[in-house]
């Protein structure tokens, strides 16, 4: 009672319950009593704990953009967007959205390019991360093997278990940015950059058992940057319908059958089966193998790198990634898809006559400022169909749309145009195909 104070005064309390109360003869009665006072006392706190707008007890419906694999054609070559659409419902196949007006709207999977939620944004990953063969993140910290698993304490998903097959690594903080690899050893990389390459034995909260050719060592996590494990498979390709998933933690997930029960989200993630997480930990989602098509998704079958320095393949093409491994920046923003090339460079794509347009955004990365020059090319079958002017790290990004219907094969290179590639960084960014 003395916690009411704020909300009701005593005295008034006494003086409307009084008679309810202690001139009723029965207990049940008195407790019957009691209950509807005190629901007419708390009244006034729901009310204000109510969000405006709604009725009290109610929360306004999450709502969301969606971009569609389908150009508008009045809108300049655009995507068409579904601005602040309410999800009525989200399951394997599709989505039914409604918009403002109470418009309903059904698509399937693959008509969705991707979906985002407003004013949401995911915190870069640092900490302790494990990364999947097929290029998933997972933010975590590693607790200990278990029959073959590995057991992960994440901050979205709970404790969660993944077989060691599908680890390509362990790493502390955002960098480097890892490379799935086949080989018959695993690598340990230190604090103070020195390398142990051997196999892992098991781990656990405090420290990992490494075996090498001198023997056995107990490394303390505390000393390890990150870990990268071998085997038979090194990348794995996604094939298929897919989505990938960013977490407000960071975390990117390349999920299957993602779905929607109440407010929890469901998908299965290959080595850890069937997981869930709440829907509004998910900050965007984008479908891979839909009528569009993210470029970075597409296995390149040749690149080549000429470098003025050091060896032949310093600088690789990186998929979702600036040429120097970081994110994908320019005109002050980040972008979550796209290639990042350096200057001399060229990368082929087999496009297999299934394509129908090449859509992108040719621009300098920003950390080629204040220097850093190049020119883009396009060819298709061996032909050039678009050529940029000199792009400069002021250069804004503009969309660019290309007919690409009928093609066999999709060829990107990078030039500088004062031929000293200094800082010569550009990127593809926002590159897609679209199906027939």
């Amino acid at each position: 009672m003395v916690a009411m104070h704020r909300f009701f005064p005593l005295k008034l309390f006494r003086r409307r319950c009084g008679m309810a109360i202690f001139s009723t003869a029965s207990a049940a009665a008195r407790i019957k009593a009691c209950g509807a006072v005190l629901a007419a006392v708390l009244a006034p706190v729901q009310f204000l704990s109510a969000n405006p707008g709604s009725s009290p007890g109610t929360t306004p419906p999450a709502v969301w953009n969606i971009r569609l694999a389908q150009l508008a054609p009045a809108a300049g070559g655009s995507f068409i967007r579904l601005q602040n659409v309410v999800i009525q419902q989200w399951t394997g196949a599709g989505l039914r959205v409604a918009d403002a007006a109470g418009h309903v709207q059904v698509l399937s999977v693959s008509q969705v390019m991707s979906i985002r939620r407003p004013g949401a944004g995911s915190s870069p990953a640092v900490g302790w991360q494990v990364v999947l063969r097929d290029g998933s993140v997972i933010v975590g910290k590693p607790r200990r093997l278990s029959a073959g698993r590995l057991i992960v304490l994440s901050p979205a998903m709970g404790r969660i278990s993944i077989s060691l097959t599908q680890v390509a690594a362990v790493r502390d903080g955002p960098l480097p940015a890892i490379t799935p690899v086949a080989e018959p050893v695993d690598t340990l990389y230190l604090t103070n950059g020195a390398t142990l390459a051997g196999a892992m034995n098991t781990m656990g909260r405090q420290h990992v058992q490494w075996s090498t050719s001198l023997g056995n060592a107990t490394v303390p996590w505390s000393r390890v940057r990150y870990m990268r494990l071998g085997g038979p498979k090194g990348a794995m390709a996604v094939h298929g319908l897919a989505q990938r998933v960013t977490l407000t933690d960071g975390t990117v997930l390349i999920v299957r059958n993602l779905i929607r029960h109440a407010g929890l989200a469901q998908c299965m993630v290959p080595g850890m089966g069937q997981i869930h997480f709440p829907v509004l930990a998910m900050v965007r989602m984008s479908v891979l193998g839909g009528d569009a098509q993210w470029l970075a998704g597409v296995p390149a079958v040749k690149a080549v790198q000429i470098s003025w320095f050091g060896p032949p393949d310093q600088w690789p093409m990186q998929p979702n990634r600036c040429v120097m491994g970081t994110l994908l920046m320019a005109g002050g923003r980040r972008f979550t898809h796209g290639i990042g090339m350096h200057a001399k460079a060229s990368v082929t794509y087999d496009l297999g006559g299934h394509y129908s347009h090449f859509v992108f955004s040719p621009a300098m990365d920003q950390s080629a400022a204040p220097q850093g020059r190049a020119v883009a090319v396009v060819e298709l079958d061996g032909k050039v169909i678009w050529r940029s002017g000199v792009l400069r790290p002021d250069t804004p990004p503009e969309m660019v749309n290309l007919s690409v219907t009928g093609g066999l094969t999709l060829t990107l290179q990078v030039t500088d145009p004062g031929g000293f590639c200094v800082r010569s960084r550009m990127d593809w960014l926002n590159a897609v195909l679209l199906r027939k």
